[in-house]
């Protein structure tokens, strides 16, 4: 194939000015070839170059006694006690996530895997921060989803521990979410290896998967904003293994061990490339490859593909020229092949070859480090400052303090994340002390004492009004998070998520923000040792609120003195320690409550912070550990951090009930100042009576406020005297504060039948019955999402223009409840779908459900007539214009007990199934009959195939979960 000819649409399609073509023609003294330019384009992409952040980035702190690696490798390296070491990173797949979310997030957690491994550490704990748009759209759904799945099935299936993480929702990440995947690992530090290429006559060697075209230009795509027309980016997702990942891992491990290998890196963003020519720069040396001696999977390949494809799990290895049958001889071992592709030459020259004809030929060092450099204009948005200086409408009636706390427990971004990091195997490897759930994550490293705090925090929020505060806001409550476990701080990596650097408003965030970073990192003695940055995180609607996520590692000196985040013995006292001042900008009470985010964010007092810091884990340490408990004051305020002191830890049934007094914590605020302003520096412990004194003792900022009771049952309360005053249960269930979350799904797609049918309303033409639509009310009792009264009246011949929105009736017939749904009639049609991403067909028929609910006795019994052919369940609801499987329901003659969906998840054995969105949380007996013929009917067509069979057991398809005959 001839290669096309070097034109200025060309070089624009790769995504080069002018400028920097011609800085390419005058390195090279010519013009380049094709595969040249594809090089430059994906090394001096803002991706691999950082060419707008390098300058900033050089203003962070790197260095101290506990650094072993810094910037400019794989992953950063921290000391740890008796000669081990902690290598970790954090990385985004934002835009691959975008497009492909599944994919996209699994491929994310191979990658940062990958970096962690070839320092020659064991991977332990991964971690994630996730943002998306709100859950009320279909299209954020799909794609939060999606991610979730693809972050739980790669780490679940390498056999990595998922610790902890974060997820948030704000309308400015609709258009972009950002997926941020951080890993950890441990090594003895006499064990690190570098990947820098040396000995000249040395060879390299693809090992792992072959070579196709999948992620071809991934760098330069994961460079630029996004538009409608980045769906067609899709084949530039790479697509990933993670069995061939365990495989890699060990292999990998293994050969860095033998001493038969010199340097090792991961054929990462820009592939071959990448590896290649970085590790040369690295070790002051050239290569030489013959592309066609590397091994791919599609007939055909250029040497442009090869270069530049991302296919996954591979890794370029620099081997002792007389040690390559002990190479492959070990990747034999592991099923993987060692195919010797290239050799280290003395001439510094990056040189590849096809069929024996040079192809590339550039100057190695130049290639990697005289990559253009920019220094864009910094300028606040005006209309930020005037946001940072406004204030909420005044009301006339503020929500009672009861029913803020509520609002708040019941707020996406605050509610239980247990949906999301019960898909996540937290206890493989068997080293988990505190699971997901808590301040931070703790793993005990094996055969030792000691043990290691990991953590993810941003707060966007922050950062979008004050960037410089929101910077050290970041630093400070990841440092917080972790010492509330007893943990020191040692380091971070950061994730800077921003947009357009070539916007003034956009630089500025990220100048100012990386400043607060650098200053927090400083006082708080935590260098940072490496990281990512991801610009041009835009869509058609905008930047993405800017998101510096920093992952933070803590050194805990006795893993098994590790402190949790909830109460655990009654009579225990509750100390505030900190100070809480009238700081509600920015804060979840004003967004949530009053529908405003805005005002000036809370300010970080770096001193207090390190004063903090230094008596959690004084407290940890001191005499076994004087606390039972120690939680961060961070989202929510005070009032929320109470409440999830009460609730228990993520996996408890039962909670604490708290008897709190704030008026003995003096402070000149009001009610909700107090419960809800979001002061730094602040965090709630509980201990036993006999150590209060111990602890007033080693700290003048805590005051005893109150104690927890005895465990509560249904009817007790949680009271903090004179503000708020609340059923536990309530509180324990409301709207998934801390059991299910993926009744926010339910939720959202209710509204989204709410909205549709009320869009629908004008077009119901003269004659047509009159559109009687009453309005869902939710109500989270005992454990399940109940319908008070969910009545949608609709004309038959008009619901198929509504997307299939059935009618439903609820009426008392001898003790139990009747629900009798007459779905649309009509034909199979044609629409487009762009929420979902395509054409949607479907099948207009009428459905009749019939639903018998025992009332008492939690049992069900099926309704009568039901012969054994209909032994199959499903429960459709309107989900943003397609029908989705929504509930688990058991059909058949007999009857079945009924307990909750993730009690009959656990007994099948599958996790996966407790954290579908789309399952509410109870179970029934269903009969679907379709022209007196059982039938499961999905009518759509992306997951259409997954309801034809009859002898399927449980199986997880886009979102839609499909149980047949479940042994309860």
């Amino acid at each position: 194939m001839t290669d096309p000819v070097i034109t200025p649409e060309l070089v624009q399609e790769h995504n080069l000015t002018p400028a920097e073509y011609a800085r390419i023609e005058a390195m090279l003294g010519r013009t380049p070839t094709f595969s040249e330019l594809g090089i430059f384009s994906a090394l001096w992409s803002e991706h691999c170059s950082y060419k707008h952040s390098r300058p900033v980035l050089k203003t962070f702190p790197t260095t101290g006694p506990q650094v072993v690696q810094g910037p400019g490798e794989n992953a950063g390296v921290l000391r740890l006690p008796n000669g081990w070491a902690v290598a970790f990173k954090i990385e985004s797949h934002n835009h691959p996530s975008a497009v492909e979310p599944y994919q996209g997030a699994a491929t994310g957690a191979g990658g940062i895997l990958r970096d962690v491994f070839t320092m020659g550490a064991r991977p332990v704990a991964l971690l994630n921060s996730l943002r998306f748009g709100p859950l009320d759209e279909a299209r954020n759904r799909y794609l939060f989803a999606g991610v979730v799945r693809g972050i739980g099935d790669y780490g679940n299936c390498v056999g990595v521990p998922t610790l902890g993480g974060e997820v948030d929702f704000a309308p400015g990440y609709s258009g972009n979410p950002l997926v941020n995947a951080m890993c950890v690992g441990v090594l003895k530090e006499k064990e690190l290896i570098k990947a820098a290429a040396h000995g000249v006559g040395n060879i390299l060697l693809a090992v792992g998967s072959s070579t196709g075209r999948d992620g071809i230009h991934g760098a330069s795509f994961a460079s630029e904003e996004l538009t409608r027309e980045s769906e067609q980016r899709r084949p530039q997702v790479q697509v990933g293994d993670p069995f061939t990942e365990k495989l890699l891992l060990e292999a990998s491990l293994e050969l860095i061990a033998s001493g038969h290998i010199v340097a090792i890196q991961d054929m990462g963003a820009a592939g071959l490339t990448s590896s290649s020519a970085e590790m040369a720069a690295r070790g002051g040396v050239g290569v030489e490859i013959d592309l066609s001696k590397v091994p791919t999977r599609e007939p055909g390949m250029t040497p442009y593909e090869i270069l530049l494809s991302e296919s996954q799990e591979r890794m370029l290895v620099v081997a002792k020229r007389d040690r390559v049958m002990e190479v492959q001889a070990i990747a034999a071992k592991w099923e993987l092949t060692a195919t010797p592709i290239g050799k280290v030459t003395g001439d510094g020259m990056y040189r590849c070859t096809w069929q024996g004809k040079v192809v590339v030929e550039i100057p190695g060092q130049k290639l990697v480090d005289d990559a253009p450099v920019y220094h864009p204009e910094a300028k606040e948005d005006p209309r930020i400052a005037e946001l940072r200086a406004a204030r909420p409408a005044p009301c006339s009636v503020l929500p009672a303090p009861s029913e803020a706390l509520l609002q708040l427990l019941d707020a996406p971004s605050i509610c239980s994340k247990r949906w999301v990091f019960e898909q996540y195997d937290s206890t493989v490897q068997a080293s988990t002390v505190i699971p997901p759930g808590g301040d931070a994550g703790v793993i005990r490293v094996r055969h030792e004492d000691f043990g290691i705090a990991v953590k993810t925090d941003c707060n966007s929020r922050y950062v979008r009004l004050d960037p410089y505060e929101g910077g050290k806001a970041s630093v400070a409550e990841a440092a917080r998070n972790v010492a509330c476990t007893g943990a020191r701080p040692l380091g971070i990596t950061d994730c800077l998520n921003f947009g357009n650097p070539e916007r003034p408003a956009v630089f500025h965030q990220f100048r100012e923000a990386c400043r607060g970073i650098a200053d927090a990192c400083r006082a708080l003695g935590t260098p940072v040792t490496g990281g990512n940055v991801s610009f041009y995180n835009e869509s058609p609607t905008g930047a993405v609120d800017p998101t510096p996520v920093v992952g933070m590692i803590g050194l805990l000196t006795r893993a098994d003195r590790a402190v949790p985040s909830h109460a655990r013995a009654t009579g225990d006292l509750v100390f505030v320690l900190g100070e809480t001042r009238a700081e509600l900008g920015g804060s979840a009470y004003w967004e949530v409550c009053h529908e405003f985010l805005g005002g000036q964010p809370p300010r970080v007092d770096l001193e207090a912070e390190q004063r903090l810091i230094e008596l959690l884990v004084t407290g940890a340490e001191r005499g076994g550990g004087l606390f039972r408990s120690a939680h961060d004051c961070s989202h929510g305020g005070l009032g929320m951090a109470l409440a999830e002191v009460a609730m228990g830890g993520a996996y408890q049934e039962h909670g604490f009930g708290l008897d709190v007094d704030l008026t003995t914590y003096h402070a000149p605020l009001t009610t909700h100042e107090l419960l809800f302003s979001e002061s730094h520096g602040r965090a709630v412990i509980t201990c036993s009576p006999e150590r209060a004194g111990a602890l007033g003792g080693a700290s003048n900022d805590g005051s005893p406020v109150g104690f927890a009771e005895e465990q509560l049952v249904r009817g007790e309360w949680c009271v903090v005297r004179g503000q708020i005053d609340v059923e536990t249960e309530s509180m324990f269930l409301i709207s998934s504060a801390h059991r299910d979350f993926r009744q926010r799904h339910a939720q959202a797609a209710v509204r989204a039948v709410v909205r549709r049918a009320e869009q629908a309303a004008p077009s119901l033409g003269a004659g047509d019955e009159e559109l009687d639509q009453t309005l869902l009310r939710l109500q989270v009792h005992a454990g399940r999402l109940a319908s008070e009264k969910l009545v949608t009246h609709l004309p038959i011949g008009r619901a198929a223009q509504l997307g299939a929105c059935f009618t439903q009736d609820e009426h008392e017939v001898a003790g139990r409840t009747r629900v009798t749904r007459h779905g649309a009639v009509g034909t199979r049609e044609q629409a487009d779908h762009p929420d979902d991403g395509g054409r949607i067909d479907r099948a207009r028929r009428t459905l009749i459900v019939e639903r018998d609910i025992a009332a008492g006795d939690r049992r069900t019994q099926c309704a009568a007539g039901v012969g054994d052919a209909a032994t199959r369940f499903a429960k459709l609801v309107e989900d943003g214009g397609t029908l989705r499987v929504a509930e688990i329901q058991a059909i058949g003659d007999a009857e079945w007990s009924c307990p909750r969906a993730r009690d009959v998840a656990r007994g099948l054995g599958d996790a996966r199934l407790a954290a579908l969105v789309r399952i509410e949380a109870h179970v029934a007996a269903v009969a679907v009959r379709l022209h007196g013929n059982a039938e499961v009917l999905v009518p759509d067509a992306d997951h259409a195939g997954v309801a034809t069979g009859r002898d399927y057991g449980a199986r997880l398809d886009g979102g839609v979960v499909l149980l047949e005959n479940p042994t309860l």
